[in-house]
C-alpha cells in the first residue's frame, strides 16, 4: 500500500513539474513559406515583398529552422532595413496558454 501511495505521489509531481508544449516548437511544419502556428512579418504585396523570416535546413535537431535575417529595400531612393519578428500564434489568437510557472526557458 505505502509503495502505491508512493507511486501516486511520483506520478502527480511529474504531472505538475511537465513543460508546456509550444505548437511547432522546433520548426518543422511550414505552409505557403510561413511556420506553422506562427506570425511572422513577412510581407507578401503586388507591389512589395520582404520576407526576412524564411525556412532553414541548418537545424540543431530535425530537419528545419527558421531562419530570422535583417533585409533591405528601396524607397523613393533611399535604403532601409527591415528586422525579422516571429510570434506563436496566428491573426486571432496570439501566443498559447500556459497557466504555470516554468523552472526554465531555453532555445537554439
Amino acid at each position: 500500500m505505502k509503495c502505491k501511495l508512493l507511486f501516486l505521489l511520483f506520478i502527480l509531481l511529474y504531472a505538475v513539474h511537465t513543460d508546456a508544449q509550444i505548437l511547432n516548437g522546433g520548426f518543422e511544419a511550414w505552409g505557403s513559406g510561413e511556420p506553422s502556428y506562427w506570425l511572422s512579418n513577412n510581407v507578401n504585396e503586388p507591389n512589395i515583398t520582404l520576407t526576412p523570416i524564411t525556412q532553414s535546413t541548418i537545424a540543431y535537431s530535425g530537419s528545419y529552422s527558421v531562419k530570422g535575417e535583417v533585409v533591405t529595400y528601396e524607397v523613393n531612393g533611399q535604403t532601409a532595413t527591415y528586422s525579422p519578428i516571429l510570434q506563436s500564434g496566428n491573426q486571432s489568437v496570439l501566443g498559447f496558454p500556459y497557466n504555470g510557472k516554468p523552472d526554465r526557458i531555453s532555445g537554439y
